[in-house]
C-alpha cells in the first residue's frame, strides 16, 4: 500500500487527478479507442457466428492494423488513467476480472486473423461449430470486459492509498 501512496505522490499522478484537461483527455481517448478496437472485435465475431456471411473474412483482415492502432491507444490512455488514482484500480478486484477478459478476447481475435481470416478458403465456407462457439466466448468476454471498466467507478474501496499515510 505505501508503494501505491508513492506513486499517487508523483508529479504526473497529481497533475492528472487535479488538472482541468489531465484526467478527462485520456479518459476520452480511452473510450474512443475502446469503441474502435471493440467494434471491430465484435464485426469479426458476429460474422464468424454466421451474422453477414455474404461478408469475406479474408476482406475484414484489413481492420486488424487499425485496431492494433487502438490497442495501443488503450494501453497508453489506461496506464495514464492507472496513474491518476491506482489504488481505485489495484485493489480492486474487478479490475483484474477486466485485464483477464481483454487479454483473453485478444488471444482469441490474434487466433482468429491467423487461424481463419488469412486464409481466402474460409471466405465462402461453413465454420465449424466449435469455432463459431468460441466466437461466441469472445462476444461475451468483451461484454464482461466493458462492464467491468463501467463498474470500476462503483465498485472500489479504496480511492487514494495516500489517506491512510
Amino acid at each position: 500500500m505505501q508503494e501505491l501512496a508513492w506513486l499517487e505522490q508523483t508529479a504526473i499522478s497529481i497533475w492528472l487527478r487535479e488538472s482541468e484537461w489531465g484526467f478527462f483527455f485520456p479518459l476520452v481517448l480511452h473510450s474512443l479507442a475502446m469503441g474502435l478496437v471493440v467494434g471491430i472485435n465484435l464485426a469479426v465475431a458476429l460474422r464468424i457466428v454466421g451474422v453477414a456471411p455474404a461478408v469475406p473474412l479474408s476482406f475484414m483482415c484489413r481492420f486488424y492494423p487499425l485496431m492494433r492502432g487502438g490497442a495501443v491507444v488503450i494501453l497508453i490512455s489506461g496506464l495514464l488513467l492507472l496513474l491518476a488514482y491506482p489504488a481505485k484500480a489495484l485493489t480492486n478486484p474487478v479490475f483484474y476480472i477486466k485485464l483477464i477478459c481483454i487479454v483473453a478476447a485478444l488471444y482469441i481475435a490474434r487466433r482468429f486473423r491467423v487461424r481463419l481470416m488469412m486464409n481466402r478458403l474460409h471466405d465462402q465456407e461453413a465454420l465449424p461449430s466449435h469455432v463459431r462457439t468460441i466466437a461466441v466466448f469472445a462476444l461475451l468476454l468483451w461484454i464482461v470486459s466493458i462492464s467491468a471498466g463501467r463498474f470500476l467507478a462503483y465498485t472500489n474501496s479504496i480511492l487514494l492509498a495516500s489517506s491512510f499515510y
